[in-house]
């Protein structure tokens, strides 16, 4: 009896010593998967030409948070850290903001997931981190249900959801930055989904919210980037609704802000980006202006930019839809003194256009080839013209099931389609 006690207790010592190392290992394996969620991937987003790694650590990141999520562990800060690892998987596969590998559908999912958990740690805790997390998760989940399967309803729903509750949090935690800067990106979800009257006060109390955060810490890049694009989004709503003197002013901060990042960090894509944008805007707003050389200055600049960050990582989607977008923008303006110069713009457009992910190619295409229509229409070139009104008239079918906002351009394609049509009866 007593060797049998003995030999029970000997083999207690071993399970307890096996479990104390899969514990370990599992601890090892947790720090080393956020070492790579939370720290390696950030600094590689700083450096141009490294999408395709962080693509890489992505697939890694995903198998790795799966086979966590099915362990079921109750505890709650790997829960918590699964969500906001999610979160940021999510955004290297297909946040429009950032850089991503364009694969929209992939990154709705991981905010899904990220969206599930959040709920569930609220559900069981409802900590001030926990809430912060769901409405994170709502705030991406917004935006990939507009722009990834175009269901503006289920966004809207998403964003006020976020929104509560970052008030919320904001009213038992007034002084926590961090929860200052969710209500900053809630009222920014928020507006997305309004039209420019309902959109303009959240954006204006968004601009608040980060110009208050950024001088508290004048230095933050972050708290810069966060007060430009609120600057931006006013900019572009007040134009928008012909209001481009009120305009001016956000234009000036957001370039201020922008130019003072890219300084900072001359080599960060995204601060290029930012800046690549102010200009953009400013093409708009002289287009506006009815000062068409200024607009087609600007927009050029804009340019110039984005094909450098391009040609630095040719495999960031997010940098090609926007040098293809803005590619279409300077032929619109070419086109009003220089129908040859217009064609080459939107024929490098459609070229870019054509080697984006298929989820992303439809609405840049159907500009480029809109483009091509009218450039050789005002060449006479009907040969070349009419195939081009016809593959953007298909393509704009496309577009506007998902969105209607495109219906005007549609409704362009179709009749220089119809008139090709009607001519070759």
């Amino acid at each position: 009896l007593s060797g049998a006690t003995s030999s029970i207790a000997w083999e207690a010592h071993i399970a307890r010593q096996e479990r104390d190392r899969a514990q370990r290992r599992f601890n090892d394996v947790r720090r080393l998967a956020r070492a790579v969620i939370f720290g390696l991937q950030y600094k590689l987003a700083a450096l141009p030409g490294t999408t395709e790694v962080r693509k890489d650590l992505v697939a890694l990141a995903i198998n790795y948070l799966d086979a966590a999520a099915k362990e079921g562990s109750d505890d709650p800060s790997l829960q918590g850290e699964l969500a906001a690892a999610y979160i940021n998987v999510g955004d290297i596969q297909g946040n429009l903001n950032t850089q991503n590998v364009g694969d929209l559908p992939a990154s709705l999912n991981s905010y899904s997931k990220a969206e599930r958990l959040a709920r569930a740690l609220v559900a069981r805790y409802a900590s001030g981190r926990a809430k912060m997390l769901l409405a994170n998760a709502l705030i991406k989940q917004a935006y990939g249900a507009k722009y990834a399967v175009h269901d503006s309803a289920m966004g809207a729903r998403k964003a006020m959801e976020a929104l509560q509750i970052a008030r919320e949090n904001a009213q038992s935690d007034p002084a926590n930055p961090e929860v200052q800067l969710q209500v900053g990106s809630a009222l920014q979800c928020a507006a997305a989904f309004g039209d420019s009257k309902e959109s303009l006060p959240y954006l204006l109390e968004e601009a608040t919210v980060f110009e208050g955060l950024l001088a508290r810490d004048p230095d933050n890049l972050n708290r810069r980037r966060n007060a430009a694009l609120a600057h931006k989004y006013i900019a572009g709503t007040l134009n928008d609704s012909g209001n481009e003197d009120a305009a001016f002013e956000h234009l000036k901060r957001a370039e201020e802000l922008d130019e003072a990042c890219v300084r900072a960090a001359p080599n960060d894509p995204d601060h290029k980006m930012d800046l690549a944008i102010d200009l953009s805007q400013w093409g708009e707003y002289y287009q506006s202006k009815k000062d068409l050389a200024k607009a087609i200055q600007y927009t050029r600049g804009a340019l110039a930019i984005r094909r450098g960050i391009v040609s630095a990582d040719p495999k960031d989607s997010r940098a090609k839809d926007r040098l293809a977008y803005i590619l279409n923008r300077l032929g619109d303006l070419q086109l009003n003194m220089s129908a040859r110069q217009a064609l080459a713009s939107y024929q490098e457009a459609k070229s870019l256009g054509e080697r984006l992910p298929p989820a992303a190619r439809s609405l840049p295409l159907a500009k480029s080839f809109l483009g091509i229509a009218r450039s050789y229409g005002k060449l006479g070139d009907v040969e070349h013209s009419c195939p081009a009104y016809a593959e953007s008239t298909k393509l704009y079918r496309e577009v506007v099931k998902e969105s209607p906002r495109y219906s005007e351009p549609a409704a362009e394609a179709e009749k220089g389609n119809a008139r090709c049509t009607s001519a070759n009866r």
